[in-house]
């Protein structure tokens, strides 16, 4: 008969343990590319910002931080300036006609900056924005930040001054949160048809709010505008206080 040697017939080349499998990794899968961290917000580099023991260590564009108390007047005319108070004090007048600058306390053990000779910080032209630090003016009729000109944003201060513990005669100013108080005078007063956004905040005072035309002795809310998120003003007797609404 014919030779067949079923022992020795080769069987179909299958080998599953050799075959390749679909190339799957999902560990090595790039995911899609999402990064939620924000940018954070300028603030003075640990390893770059310059010490400051002077009130003349701040004459030049750059990022600081005090080291030491400071005083002095200091009018900042051009230029970008990050300023870190890092739990020190300035005692002098900050007058910004121009520049750029932003002021924070990096430290839990706030500083402050005071003048009881002048606004502590007036807003001539340029752009202000200070963050979490504390200002006490204490020279009778002066304000804390008085905004003439240019941008000014507040954000989560304590502010309180002898007058106005905010006053805005001529810029856009945006407060966003904090506290602001005058044992005499406004707590805030916008006037000569400015702008003031306020989100938040606390504002206290013999008159809380302030709206007058020119300096006038009698508020006019149709020459200055004070939008809000979440408050609405509501007339008392010596001006205006901000509830909830």
């Amino acid at each position: 008969p014919a030779s067949q040697s079923p022992a020795t017939q080769a069987p179909a080349t299958e080998n599953p343990a050799t075959e390749a499998p679909a190339t799957e990794n999902p560990a090595t899968e790039n995911p899609a590319t999402e990064n939620p961290t924000e940018e954070p917000t300028a603030t003075p580099s640990a390893s770059t910002a310059t010490e400051v023991t002077d009130v003349a260590d701040l004459e030049e564009e750059g990022e600081y931080k005090l080291t030491a108390d400071i005083s002095g007047d200091l009018n900042l005319s051009s230029g970008t300036y990050v300023i870190d108070l890092a739990g020190c004090e300035w005692d002098g007048n900050l007058t910004i006609s121009g520049a750029d600058v932003t002021i924070i306390d990096s430290e839990t053990v706030k500083g402050s900056m005071t003048s009881s000779t002048n606004d502590v910080i007036i807003l001539e032209s340029g752009s202000l924005t200070v963050t979490e630090i504390e200002i006490y003016g204490n020279c009778g009729g002066c304000d804390g930040i008085f905004v003439k000109g240019g941008t000014a944003v507040i954000n989560d201060c304590y502010i309180e001054a002898l007058n106005a513990a905010l006053q805005n005669k001529g810029g856009t100013m945006t407060v966003n949160g904090g506290q602001y108080t005058s044992s005499q005078n406004h707590g805030m007063k916008v006037n000569n048809n400015s702008f003031i956004t306020i989100n938040g905040a606390e504002v206290t005072g013999v008159t809380a709010l302030n709206i007058g035309d020119n300096n006038g002795s009698y508020p006019t809310i149709e020459d200055a505008f004070v939008p809000g998120d979440g408050y609405v003003m509501e007339e008392i007797a010596d001006g205006y206080e901000f509830v909830e609404g």
